[in-house]
């Protein structure tokens, strides 16, 4: 600019706005500097206390599933032993009907001259002593030589005793039941699968397959 021109009329707009400029510049990164500290205080304030809840989130996300976990053992026991139950009453029907079937192919009748199929009548504790009478007749010759079957058949009837509480009142109708638990689970239990399913041809005239098929 011309200095006689700047003497007589002032500096030019360019050197106020170039002033302006400057000042606003100035006042702005007070501006900045005065804020940034306040904000930051402010989220990191934030940040702390959304990082609180969430660990009191997780700390009752890990209580709840240990309780879960804690239930569904209980419920496995539970389970477990239902299963020990219902097994107990289909392997006492099973051998109850092994009885009843051997009485049946040698055309004898049960104790006090009852018919097969005419004692289901009896009452229960009368039905249980007929079976267990029943059972001191059948020899092992009768088990492995009539029948077949290995002298691990004969040694489990024997054993009738000690579940023949536990039987239903109709052998037949846990039969599919028994075969669905059976074949369901032969790979981790082929030996039970083995023994039992053996039974299935002689004491209900199908495979153990086929009476796991009955709905």
């Amino acid at each position: 600019m011309n200095a006689e021109l700047v003497r007589l009329y002032g500096p030019g707009m360019s050197f106020y706005r170039s002033h302006l400029q400057s000042t606003g510049l100035e006042q702005h990164d007070s501006k900045t500097a005065n804020f940034s500290p306040r904000r930051y205080s402010s989220t990191l304030h934030t940040l702390e206390k959304t990082n609180e809840m969430l660990v009191n989130k997780i700390g009752k996300l890990r209580i709840n599933t240990d309780q879960l976990r804690h239930d569904l053992m209980n419920l496995e026991l539970h389970v477990k032993a239902f299963n020990g139950e219902l097994l107990a009453t289909w392997q006492a029907d099973t051998l109850t009907r092994l009885i009843e079937t051997i009485y049946e192919r040698h055309g004898w009748k049960l104790p006090g001259k009852i018919a097969v199929g005419d004692h289901i009548f009896l009452p229960r504790e009368t039905l249980s002593t007929l079976y267990l009478k029943a059972l001191a007749r059948i020899k092992k010759e009768t088990v492995t030589r009539r029948f077949g079957l290995p002298m691990r058949y004969y040694h489990a009837l024997q054993r009738y005793r000690e579940v023949a509480h536990l039987r239903s009142t109709n052998p037949d109708r846990t039969e599919s039941d028994f075969a669905r638990w059976l074949v369901s689970g032969k790979e981790g239990n082929w030996g039970a699968y083995q023994f039992w399913g053996r039974l299935f041809p002689l004491c209900y005239q199908r495979s153990v397959e086929q009476s796991a098929d009955i709905l």
